[in-house]
Formats: C-alpha cells, structure tokens, sequence
C-alpha cells in the first residue's frame, strides 16, 4: 500500500509543478544554502537564487544565468564571497552577482568549467578560496582571493596526469586540502594539495609568494569519491562492476598513515557524509538523508542506516538534494524537496531541526528593465512580456530590492543615493502595481498548487 502512495503522490507533485511552474524547469527543490553574518538565510535553488528580504523570500529565476553567459546552463557551484557578493560558479566560468539580476564574469580562471570551491572558512585566511576547474581533460587548484585576483594556480597533471575530480575537503588535522581524482582507466589517487603563504604578501607579487603543493598519498584501482573525515579517518566510498557486471561499491576508512584499516560493502549509493556532535549524517543514492549515532565503528554504523525505515519525514531519514557541514556557523544543513515545502533544514544538535525559506513564503522577483533577468524571467511577468522593446529603461526596483536584502552593510552614501531612488520610485505607482500584481500571481498559483498537492494526499491517504 505504501508503494501506491509513494507512487500516486510523485505524480501529483509532478502535475502540481508542471501547472504552477509557468516555465521553471525541473522539480523544485534547495541545492545550496549559506548565511551572511546578520544571520540572513540565502540560497541556490533548481528555480533560481533566493534572497532574504523584510517580508518575505525572493526568487530570481535561474535563466537570468543563461542570459548572462550566452548558454543554457545551471550553475555549478555557489558561494558566498562576502555579505553582499555571491560566486557562481559555470561551464563558462567564474561569475559574480549581488542580488542574481545580473552577473558580471570574473576572469581569474578563465572560461573553464567550475567543478568546485573550497570556502572562506577553510582558511585560516578568510580572503583566500581554493577552486577547482577544468578545460577538458585538464584539472586546476587555484586560490583566488576575495576581490576574484588568481594568486596561485596549479594543474593536476603535473603530479597526476588527466584526471577527473570527484571529491574533496578541508582537513583540520593537516591543515591541507585532500582531493580524490579518478584516471580514464578507473586508477584513483588521494591527493593532498597544500597551499603555503610565504610571508603577509605586502609589497609581493601574489603568484610569487603563494605555493601549492600536491601529493599522492593512496591509490586504488578502482573509482574512488573522497566522503570526509570520520573519527580521524579518511572515508572513501569505492564504486565499480565486479567481472559478472554487478555493482561493486564499498566504504574505505584510511588510519592516519593512509593505509587500508577497513573495507565494508555496501549497497547504496553514498554521495556525502558528515559527523558533528553525537551524530553522523549519511546522504543516499543524492536523495536522502539518514541519521545514525556516532562513535560506532564503520560497519556497525552501516547496520544501523539498514536498519533504519526509509520513511519520509521520519526522524531518521528524510528526502534531500544535499548535506553540509556548515562548521563557520555550527550547522547541518540538508537541502529540502518539494513536498518537504521548505528550501532548507538545519540543526546544530541533531536533534532539533529548523526549516528555511519556505516554498509557500518565496514569491518571484521581478529584475529591473536594465538587467540580464528582464527578459530571461519574461515568462513569469506578463507585464515584462508585453512592455515595449525601446521602453526599457534602468529601473529603481533593483535598488529598491539591494536595500532590503544586501545592503545592510553598505555606506552612509550609497544610504542616501538609495533613499532618492526611492523617491522616484514613489512617483512611477502603475509600474510599480503591475509588478506587484503579477507577482502576487505568480505566488497564489503556487500557493493554490501546494493546497491541492495537500488535498490529494490526504485522499490518498484515506484510500490506502
């Protein structure tokens, strides 16, 4: 009976989104959340980028990237560089953008595809990111500071040859970077990459005065994802077919030496693991979240996740589009699914969760006139569809928005600049009410998809 259910409410979920989405592609769903230091919760979705204003959540659809970059495309990789400056990573490049209207592309990488970054908080220098890109076969490190300048760069194949990364993180007892990169021939390595400052760079040229050093510290024969760290050892989940074509997957955990310790097969998919406090966190298959206590060894925890119900919403296990361990903020965050109807959840003890940017709460933003998003969101406003090509003209509504959500940290004279906008804002009211009401659309039609998505269920539920 549980199957029919599962079943039946996937597919109301999909006409719900299909009907309420009026050109969004793909599912609803959080993919990347991050805190400014107000305590603002902002994040990536599959629909585009939510910013937290006064009185409620505002999306930007994603097509405003696609617009900006000349491609049809879904950003990679998001970062939070400042309070007011988010990195977007592309298949095109490094961008950066304040409120998702419009994005300028920074050149420290080039036009190579972005794989991944490694934060702020990864340093003990919090100017400094390490990225990771490539050009095809060809895998980069390169730490770029916060004003986007390269300051060291290095390509993987001067230790490994033409790799593929697949996974990485910060390791606070190396105080290095440790990267898992898998060959064409299915050989993978763990390397080590360390980035050495000489000296407080003053008076020095940057590229000259930061090294980068790469190591090979395991090997394997089989594809290997580095997962994190796990009561001080490397876990690896090791992925491959056995001579019958069968899935062989399995767990890795490396001593401190980087020698083999233990090896437990598993049968499912494991895509990120995180352990903080009394808990570890498995994400499954890129779908789920489970939940076991710590301090067991590997192949008892193992035990525990199968003996879990894969009930959603239960307190152990629940679907998500992500796992982070937030370690600047203390948290972990897991990315929600449309029918959790939140974006995010945190929690910082495991056993108290909080939801974020609630999918009822988040209303479509419309971008001023001037920016690559007009257009590109054209679909969602049909007051943008309709206005005349030659009336387009800078508007004050991306002030006005800046304002409300970006700009708490900005000067006294960008204050008094913004309070003149606002005054001319004032003056052009039927502007300003065609806004409004085609948002306002746009968020009663979701919120009237969300009530009959609810309706259905409970059917659903009284039937089964």
């Amino acid at each position: 009976m549980r199957t029919r259910f599962e079943l039946v409410f996937i597919v109301v979920v999909l006409l719900g989104v299909h009907f309420s989405a009026q050109g969004h592609e793909g599912i609803l769903e959080g993919q990347s959340p991050w805190v400014r230091s107000d305590g603002a919760i902002l994040g990536g979705t599959s629909w585009g980028v939510i910013l937290e204003s006064e009185d409620a959540y505002q999306r930007v659809c994603d097509e405003a990237l696609d617009a900006a970059i000349g491609v049809e495309q879904r950003p990679s990789v998001y970062a939070l560089a400042t309070d007011d400056m988010l990195w977007v990573g592309s298949e095109r490049g490094l961008l950066r953008t304040e409120t998702g209207c419009s994005y300028e592309p920074l050149h420290a990488l080039g036009a190579r595809r972005i794989v991944n970054v490694f934060g702020a908080r990864d340093f003990e220098e919090p100017s400094q990111w390490l990225w990771v890109s490539s050009e095809e076969d060809q895998y980069f490190v390169s730490v770029v500071n916060a004003e986007a300048e390269l300051i060291a760069e290095q390509p993987l194949s001067s230790t490994l040859g033409a790799g593929v990364v697949t996974g990485g993180f910060w390791s606070e007892q190396r105080n290095t970077f440790l990267l898992s990169v898998v060959k064409g021939n299915d050989e993978s390595s763990l390397v080590e990459v360390d980035v050495t400052v000489n000296g407080e760079n003053e008076g020095l040229d940057p590229l000259s005065s930061t090294e980068i050093q790469t190591s090979i510290l395991f090997s394997s024969a089989k594809p290997l994802t580095l997962l994190g760290e796990r009561q001080g050892r490397v876990l690896l989940f090791s992925y491959g077919v056995d001579t019958l074509g069968q899935a062989d997957w399995s767990l890795l955990e490396l001593d401190e030496n980087f020698n083999l310790e233990e090896d437990v097969p598993i049968n499912t998919l494991v895509t990120a693991y995180v352990e903080r406090g009394a808990f570890e966190y498995w994400w499954l298959d890129a779908n789920r979240v489970v939940q076991v206590g710590s301090g067991h060894s590997l192949s008892q925890s193992l035990v525990r996740i199968e003996d879990v119900e894969l009930e959603p919403f239960s307190e152990q296990s629940w679907p998500a589009r992500c796992l982070i361990d937030d370690e600047r903020e203390d948290r972990v965050w897991t990315c929600g699914q449309l029918q959790d109807f939140n974006h995010f959840r945190w929690s910082t003890d495991g056993m108290n969760w909080v939801h974020e940017a609630g999918m009822l709460e988040t209303v479509e933003y419309q971008c001023p006139q001037a920016s690559d998003a007009f257009d590109a969101c054209a679909y969602l406003f049909t007051d943008a569809v309709n206005a005349p090509a030659n009336s387009r003209e800078s508007s004050v509504e991306e002030s006005v928005f800046e304002e409300q959500t970006l700009s708490g940290h900005a000067s006294n004279e960008r204050g008094a600049n913004q309070s003149e906008l606002n005054e001319d804002a004032q003056s052009d009211a039927p502007q300003e009410d065609e806004k409004t009401s085609c948002a306002s659309s746009s968020y009663f039609s979701f919120h009237a998809t969300f009530l009959l998505s609810l309706i259905s269920l409970l059917r659903i539920r009284r039937y089964t």
